[in-house]
């Protein structure tokens, strides 16, 4: 729960960053716009230095997520085949075999639903690296837009 609830503050905070500085899009023209284009582009880069960060651990996150899933398929293949061999040899067996097969077919679909729930995080961590490397994107954009436009104010004022 504490979890969740961290994610929901952190989401409330980085969309309320994130979206005032982006959505905006301020467009600033007059020297008296300066403190308040100097502020945007600290704001902005500290963004841009945050989503770095929870990329490349967003990253390797699934790069470990990725191994753990190719590991638990490996481990639902071999349960499925041991499972198929026990069955095999029950249907020329007595009772006893019989169970062993229905133990190893439980184990086989317990080890393959593990798999399933390690791909399913797998493929939600490559969703949060895409999100992050588009909303990172878009912060560096916004980063040139601003520069451009403090090059420009800079031009302005007189020295």
């Amino acid at each position: 729960m504490k979890n969740f609830t961290f994610l929901i503050l952190s989401a409330t905070v980085y969309f309320g960053i994130a979206g005032s500085s982006c959505s905006q899009k301020v467009v600033y023209k007059t020297a008296a716009d300066t403190v308040n284009l100097n502020q945007e582009l600290l704001e902005t880069e500290r963004s841009i230095t945050r989503l770095t960060t929870e990329l490349e651990s967003a990253t390797s996150k699934a790069e470990a997520l990725d191994s753990e899933a190719r590991t638990a398929k490996a481990e639902a293949e071999d349960a499925s085949l041991e499972s198929t061999q026990q069955a095999n040899r029950a249907t020329n067996g007595d009772l006893k075999q019989a169970r062993r097969a229905e133990k190893k077919a439980e184990k086989a679909v317990n080890v393959l639903e593990d798999a399933e729930d390690v791909q399913k995080k797998l493929d939600k961590q490559k969703d949060k690296v895409k999100d992050l490397a588009k909303e990172l994107e878009k912060m560096r954009e916004r980063l040139q837009e601003l520069q451009k436009q403090s090059q420009v104010l800079q031009n302005q004022t007189p020295q």
